[in-house]
C-alpha cells in the first residue's frame, strides 16, 4: 500500500504553510500551475529576504506604476512586476500573496498630481508590513494615499515635503524618529510642532522656522540635548541677535563653549553637553545645526 499527496491536493492553510517559505520567483511560477495552486499561493504571507527586503513602487513615468522588488543591496536580486494596465497590476498584486513582509517600501512619485494612480499605489500597499516608508511628496495625496499614511504611523518615515501637504495632524501621529526635509521656502511651521519633532528624535533637513526667542533656543537645544538619537541632526534658522545674546548667556553660565574639534570644514561650531552646535550664516537670518558629536555629521547646503 503506498500513498502519495501533491501540493494542490492538500488543504488551503497546509498548502501555504509550505508556500510561505517559497521565493517570489518561485511563487510567480508556482501560482500559474493550477487554480488550486494560484489560489494558495494568493492566500499564503510573502517574507522577502533579508538581503532583498525593499519594495520600490515606481510612478515617475506619468500614467504609469512600475514595482520592483529587492535592491537594498547592489548584489542583492531584483524582480520586476510588469503590468499592461493600473488595473491588472492590483489584481498581480492580490495573486501573489496576502501579507508582504519587507523591510523597506520605497515609493517615488512625481510632481504631476494624479489621483487615480494614487489610489492604485494605495491599493497595491495594502497588506504590506513594512519597518520604513521612504516618499516624497510634492502635491497633495488622493484621499486613499493620504488613509494609507495615516494607517502606518507607527512606522519610520522618510519624507520630503512640500508646503501643499504640509500635515501638522500627520506629522504630529508619527510614532517613531523620522527623517523629514523640508522642500520649499515659502512657509514655516509652528515652533510647537518644531519642538515637538526634535523630541521625537526626527532628523529635519531646512526646516521652514526661525527662532527669535533666547528661551525657545534654549528649549529646542535642551530637548535635543535630552532626547538625542545616535544619527539626529536638526537644522533650522534663528534671529543672529538672539543667538549671539544665547551665546552670551551660556558662556556666563560655563554651559557653552566653543569647539574647534571639526575643523574648518564644519564651520563655527560650539558645544552644548554632547551636542554640536554649527552655524551657517545667510544674508537676512542664520541657520544653526544640532548634532551628535558622536553620530553621523551631514553638511547641509542651502
Amino acid at each position: 500500500f503506498s500513498m502519495s499527496a501533491s501540493l494542490d491536493g492538500l488543504p488551503l492553510e497546509l498548502s501555504c504553510r509550505i508556500i510561505v517559505y517559497l521565493p517570489l520567483i518561485d511563487r510567480l511560477s508556482l501560482r500559474i500551475c493550477c487554480s488550486a495552486l494560484e489560489k494558495a499561493v494568493a492566500a499564503s504571507d510573502l517574507f522577502l529576504p533579508t538581503a532583498n527586503r525593499r519594495i520600490t513602487i515606481d510612478r515617475s513615468v506619468s500614467g504609469d506604476v512600475r514595482v520592483t522588488f529587492g535592491g537594498i543591496c547592489e548584489s542583492s536580486e531584483e524582480i520586476r512586476l510588469h503590468a499592461d494596465t493600473l488595473s491588472n497590476l492590483c489584481h498581480l498584486r492580490r495573486r501573489i500573496g496576502s501579507k508582504i513582509y519587507a523591510r523597506e517600501l520605497y515609493i517615488e512619485r512625481n510632481e504631476v498630481i494624479d489621483a487615480r494612480v494614487d489610489n492604485v499605489i494605495a491599493d497595491f500597499v495594502q497588506g504590506c508590513e513594512v519597518e520604513t516608508v521612504l516618499i516624497g511628496l510634492f502635491e497633495d495625496p488622493s484621499p486613499n494615499f493620504r488613509d494609507f499614511l495615516l494607517q502606518n504611523v507607527d512606522k519610520r518615515f522618510d519624507m520630503s515635503l512640500t508646503e501643499t501637504i504640509l500635515d501638522e495632524e500627520f506629522l504630529r501621529s508619527l510614532q517613531h524618529p523620522s527623517e523629514i526635509e523640508f522642500r520649499s521656502p515659502t512657509f514655516t511651521i509652528s515652533t510647537g510642532l518644531f519642538l515637538h519633532m526634535v523630541t521625537r528624535g526626527d532628523t529635519l533637513i531646512r526646516t521652514p522656522i526661525t527662532i527669535k526667542s533666547i528661551d525657545e533656543i534654549h528649549e529646542i537645544v535642551k530637548n535635543f540635548s535630552e532626547k538625542l538619537e545616535d544619527e539626529q541632526n536638526v537644522d533650522f534658522g534663528v534671529d543672529p541677535l538672539a543667538f549671539k545674546e544665547f551665546k552670551m548667556n551660556m558662556a556666563g553660565k560655563k554651559e557653552w563653549r566653543r569647539d574647534d574639534g571639526y575643523g574648518s570644514d564644519y564651520g563655527e561650531t560650539w558645544a552644548f553637553e554632547h551636542v554640536r552646535v554649527r552655524e551657517q550664516p545667510e544674508s537676512e537670518n542664520l541657520r544653526i545645526e544640532l548634532f551628535n558629536a558622536f553620530g553621523l555629521i551631514r553638511t547641509v547646503t542651502l
